[in-house]
């Protein structure tokens, strides 16, 4: 597996859990290391189920909620799963305003998640 700097990664099987490193996601060349890294991971493990767990994130900017969006359709062009565990009320409330609530799978919590997505 390469070695990333803006995530950390867990596997069980088929399930990885990502983890990122920053608790606010502001600086481009953070976004872009980011979106890079967390493609990378998606293509080395294509059509398998990752869990973003956002339990550091405090803050993520607009371009990277764009990101996501795209990453998203990569993931499931592959017939892969993105979910999301442990976001913060303030990131909580940024996805329900951009309705992105309703296009990611979020699970309250790590445990919760892992137990129905493996």
């Amino acid at each position: 597996m390469n070695a990333y700097s803006q995530i950390k990664i867990d596997s069980v099987g088929k399930l990885h859990v990502v983890t990122f490193v920053a608790n606010r996601v502001m600086d481009p060349i953070v976004i872009e290391d980011l979106g890079k890294e967390l493609q990378t991971l998606f293509n080395e493990h294509s059509g398998e189920t990752f869990l973003l767990d956002l339990q550091n994130v405090e803050f993520l900017s607009s371009a990277v909620l764009n990101r996501l969006i795209v990453l998203d359709k990569s993931v499931k062009s592959t017939q892969g799963v993105l979910a999301f565990s442990n976001l913060r009320p303030a990131v909580c409330e940024v996805f329900a305003i951009t309705k992105l609530d309703l296009l990611f799978k979020i699970f309250e919590n790590r445990d919760e998640a892992i137990e129905e997505l493996q």
